[in-house]
């Protein structure tokens, strides 16, 4: 498997559990791939061979649960925290 396909599913499923449903991923220059929840709009962005002071994967659908929520349970962003 080419390091891009890792990438691009790792990225799915961080989304996946985030509660998004990432399109598919295009080319947006210098690298970087990216892909947009269909319902909310957040993006995943892969760098197969980033800087060193770069990470692989980044972006909203991989870090915050859909705004929307898209049909899936999905956990509190900061549980626990008051």
């Amino acid at each position: 498997m080419r390091r891009l396909e890792r990438l691009e599913r790792e990225a799915r499923q961080a989304a996946a559990f985030r509660g998004h449903g990432l399109g598919p991923f295009r080319a947006v220059g210098s690298g970087r791939w990216a892909a947009t929840c269909r319902t909310c709009g957040a993006t995943a962005v892969v760098i197969p061979r980033p800087l060193p002071n770069e990470t692989e994967i980044f972006g909203a659908a991989v870090g915050v649960n859909c705004a929307a929520g898209n049909g899936r349970p999905s956990l509190p962003l900061y549980e626990g925290v008051q």
